[in-house]
């Protein structure tokens, strides 16, 4: 399943801060309002900035990986 940046950052109750690892300052890598699998993003958000906006997505983020998986 492909989903912008945004989708998956709202999916994981997170806010990115600064897109360090997105195609905002990463090249090669996609930008945040471009269709990503779950992989590609858990990729670009390790490199990024964020906030943790929900503590139970985030904390249940592994269940909504497997979920999303291809």
């Amino acid at each position: 399943m492909n989903k912008t940046a945004y989708e998956w950052a709202n999916e994981f109750g997170i806010q990115i801060l600064d897109p360090d690892g997105f195609g905002e300052r990463s090249e090669g890598s996609p930008h945040m309002d471009e269709l990503m699998n779950i992989h590609i993003f858990n990729k670009c958000m390790a490199i990024s900035t964020i906030r943790i906006k929900d503590k139970n997505l985030w904390r249940n983020r592994h269940k909504i990986q497997r979920t999303n998986r291809e």
